[in-house]
């Protein structure tokens, strides 16, 4: 028991645990359980306080590790989303920006663009063809 007080363990890594007390004082679980004394001696001693195992440590800065290791990686993985819908806003504007200048290249000895209407528009009929009720002759 001193031993792991005092720090000097020689059989087990120094935590301060009834298994390690057993462990340097070479004897079985068994007969520890059997001396009450000394496991009341050894709660007095440590008492609630426990020191951490080394692997304690480690276990947690794995888990800060892998949690900081998740967030970057949905980070990541939002930007690549947010690149790939931006090549795609990019490649669309590059056809337009050249299907214009196509279109001003061909028109450039009249002066005049023709306005044409795409494919995915909606046609709006004249107002010839569906003249506003209520209107009286030519005033307006």
């Amino acid at each position: 028991m001193q031993r792991l007080l005092n720090g000097e363990a020689l059989f087990t890594d120094g935590t301060l645990s009834k298994k390690n007390l057993y462990t340097e004082a070479q004897v079985s679980r068994a007969t520890m359980n059997r001396e009450k004394a000394v496991l009341a001696e050894w709660d007095s001693f440590v008492g609630s306080v426990r020191t951490p195992h080394p692997s304690d440590t480690t276990s947690r800065e794995v888990q800060t590790d892998k949690v900081a290791l998740r967030d970057a990686t949905t980070a990541l993985r939002e930007t690549r989303e947010q690149l790939s819908a931006a090549i795609m806003l990019i490649a669309s504007l590059h056809r337009d920006n050249d299907d214009l200048r196509r279109r001003a290249r061909s028109h450039t000895a009249t002066g005049i663009v023709p306005l044409r209407r795409r494919a995915d528009q909606e046609l709006v009929s004249d107002v010839s063809e569906n003249p506003v009720k209520g209107r009286a002759g030519g005033t307006g």
